[in-house]
């Protein structure tokens, strides 16, 4: 998670870390507050945090299943958990009126409590509208924004539990329009816009209340490699010069970026290599000593020697004039007379094709 505070300085919750901690950092990448790892004397691992008006913060313990408040030096003013061994909680915010709401992944529902921890309202609406929720967020007319990773999309819930806008289309993953892809997070702006953390498409978008992405920052193409600006980016703000701060945390850094889409601030790694591969789920070792390789998030087939040049590569086709890609697959065979078998894992088909290309056969699933 990363925020622009009103000084200016940032604050930074990094998950991915193995002691998962929170910072304070000036512009000039100077710590000036790094979250205790002990608790009142407890070992914590603390994700989502938020930093509350009062200076407070507030954030899900991972190790002891609970929601916490606590101040700079490490004291705790409240605490929320649920005896319940299903409880686990992910994402926690606050009301201005001290109300705390919670996405608790796994009872799939968002609950909202008050400070005697009784339980106000929930919103428990089904697998279909709910799956795996990973951040919850309060926003300015006392609506939430839910962003549910497996379900692939960001919503706006009323306090009836109505859904009022949604970006994104229920378990059906993509990067074309109107398509996201296990977002991670996503926060209303003050414009109206929904600023969406598409985080295994590799960008962030901002999208209006009619579904139009006004902006976006992603990885740019260049042949075989992609020039990865992001890496499974988890997080991000727009700050008070209208420029955006992004978590980008497969790339262990936070960038600022501008509206033209140029890095103007950065911390963490200074230098971001190109990778050849993205999340290879599956290898063949060919009889030439060549490995095919499904490059599951950079959607396609490769074939690599060993001196790591890529000699083949299939990522799309034409048939019956329509262009026709891959999104992720998840595995691929080399067949005798130059023919490969792939599974097109998030397309929910089989399909055979030969050395150029060409589709030869598709075996797709059956929808009841």
């Amino acid at each position: 998670m990363v925020q622009e505070l009103p000084d200016g300085n940032i604050f930074i919750v990094d998950e991915k870390n193995a002691i998962s901690q929170s910072l304070i950092v000036s512009r000039d990448g100077k710590i000036l507050w790094k979250q205790p790892l002990h608790l009142e004397g407890c070992d914590v691992r603390l994700n989502s945090v938020r930093l509350l008006d009062s200076g407070h913060f507030i954030g899900v313990d991972q190790i002891q299943n609970r929601i916490v408040e606590f101040t700079k030096d490490g004291k705790i003013l409240w605490e929320y958990f649920d005896k319940d061994a299903s409880f686990r909680p992910e994402s926690v915010d606050r009301f201005p009126n001290g109300d705390t709401v919670i996405a608790d992944f796994g009872k799939r529902r968002i609950l909202i409590v008050n400070n005697n921890k009784e339980v106000l309202w929930m919103w428990n609406p089904g697998r279909d509208q709910l799956l795996e929720p990973s951040s919850v967020r309060v926003i300015s007319n006392g609506n939430l924004i839910v962003t549910d990773e497996e379900l692939h999309i960001v919503s706006e819930i009323d306090g009836e539990g109505r859904v009022i806008w949604r970006y994104g289309k229920p378990g059906d993953p993509g990067a074309s329009n109107g398509k996201i892809t296990y977002p991670h997070d996503a926060i209303r702006l003050k414009n109206g816009n929904t600023l969406i953390v598409d985080t295994a498409n590799h960008r962030v978008l901002e999208v209006s209340l009619n579904k139009s992405v006004l902006w976006k920052y992603e990885n740019e193409s260049d042949g075989y490699e992609k020039v990865n600006n992001l890496f499974s980016p988890r997080s991000a703000w727009r700050t008070k010069k209208g420029n955006t701060l992004i978590a980008d945390s497969g790339n262990h850094r936070v960038i600022e970026v501008n509206k033209y889409g140029e890095i103007i601030w950065m911390l963490g790694s200074t230098s971001v290599k190109k990778r050849l591969l993205s999340s290879p789920r599956y290898i063949q070792l060919l009889e030439n000593e060549n490995l095919l390789i499904a490059d599951s998030m950079n959607n396609r087939i490769l074939e690599v020697d060993q001196n790591q040049n890529v000699i083949w590569s299939f990522e799309k086709c034409y048939h019956s004039s329509v262009l026709d890609t891959l999104y992720w697959p998840r595995w691929a065979q080399c067949l005798k007379a130059g023919r490969t078998l792939i599974a097109d894992g998030r397309n929910g088909r089989i399909i055979l094709v030969d050395e150029y290309g060409r589709l030869l056969r598709e075996l797709r699933q059956y929808r009841y």
